[in-house]
């Protein structure tokens, strides 16, 4: 996929999904200053979603409790297609405000 239809994908992607939705998908990074990256189920091709350590449920203290590779389901708090940079669009997750239930699919 060339950089053009990547944007484009990108933004149609994020243009489905709205405050207050669950999503699903698989950390792939951590950091306890960032939080944890997310690849959404529906758009595996790069980490969209972002959970900051505040919004973890736990804080900033236990980013051990996810790991690498495990599913998670979060809230989506804020959709920043910030139209200007690629890299900086994204899905901002919460799950300390998530309530158990279904995902919302894709």
């Amino acid at each position: 996929m060339d950089a053009a239809s990547n944007d484009q994908a990108v933004r149609s992607f994020l243009s489905t999904i709205r405050v207050g939705d669950l999503c699903s998908g698989v950390a792939t990074e951590i950091s306890r200053s960032h939080g944890v990256a997310v690849t959404l189920d529906g758009f595996p091709t790069k980490p969209l979603g972002s959970v900051g350590p505040s919004d973890l449920p736990w804080g900033r203290a236990r980013t051990e409790d996810v790991e690498v590779g495990r599913r998670i389901t979060a809230e989506v708090i804020a959709v920043d297609p910030d139209e200007g940079r690629v890299r900086r669009r994204r899905v901002v997750l919460s799950r300390r405000q998530a309530p158990s239930g279904p995902a919302v699919p894709f």
